[in-house]
């Protein structure tokens, strides 16, 4: 189920369920991260006050999240509401478990047509957190060559001298990373020298909202991570953007 929506009874309530939608792989509001979210949020407040209404609608469009000041609007567009919180939350979920799969099959498909394809190598924990889904933006000290942006690229986590690595994260960041890294620093299990998924790289900006966007860089967003069931390991990165043959090894 794609087209669901809810409703929020504070700013707080409405960008907690925004950035829910947001973290199952949907765009924000006229496709931004979330700048425009929140602003649609605190307009859509704002008249429903002076029309004394207590809340407004938040919601899962089709590839996008919705914001309205009424159910009528969203149930035209042939959405569904979901009264209880929870049942809203746990549809979503549902639904973007199935979503990964097709991505994940979409990506598989993709990679066994190329012979070869453009890898960038990125370091660990980095490395790993794209290809997981949750860090959404690579930070380079260069713009993306706009041929490579909507292009799927493989994830090769380079190697580290001695296989150790400073973990340096925001109170934000590492709410979203801690189960990760908590997991693989118990049971050592980081890959070096590996190429460990794919993601696409959808846009390349600078000053994003993203929790991971850093300042004074550009910051490429980055979408439909894929985590391989195999790595392909002995893999010697390179700088910028590299080559690699899959024909070997798919």
């Amino acid at each position: 189920m794609k087209k669901i929506f809810t409703a929020a009874y504070s700013i707080e309530e409405a960008n907690e369920i925004g950035h829910f939608i947001m973290g199952k792989g949907y765009e924000g509001v006229q496709n931004d991260s979330y700048r425009y979210c929140d602003l649609a949020i605190e307009i859509a407040f704002r008249n429903n006050k002076e029309h004394h209404r207590d809340c407004i609608y938040v919601g899962a469009g089709y590839d996008s999240m919705i914001v309205a000041r009424t159910k009528r609007g969203l149930r035209r567009k042939g959405m569904k509401f979901i009264e209880k919180k929870r049942k809203f939350y746990e549809l979503l979920e549902k639904h973007w478990s199935c979503e990964k799969e097709d991505i994940k099959e979409a990506a598989e498909i993709y990679a066994k047509e190329k012979r070869t394809m453009q890898a960038i190598s990125i370091k660990q924990p980095w490395a790993s957190l794209i290809a997981h889904g949750i860090k959404d933006i690579e930070n380079r000290t260069w713009s993306c060559p706009k041929k490579y942006l909507g292009q799927r690229v493989l994830i090769h986590a380079s190697g580290c001298h001695g296989k150790k690595f400073e973990i340096n994260l925001t109170d934000e960041q590492m709410k979203q990373a801690f189960s990760l890294i908590s997991e693989k620093s118990t049971s050592g299990e980081w890959e070096f020298g590996a190429i460990i998924g794919s993601v696409v790289i959808a846009d390349c900006v600078q000053n994003h909202p993203s929790v991971w966007a850093e300042k004074g860089v550009w910051n490429w967003v980055l979408k439909d991570a894929v985590l391989f069931d195999k790595p392909i390991r002995d893999v010697k990165g390179k700088l910028s953007f590299w080559e690699y043959n899959l024909e070997e090894t798919l």
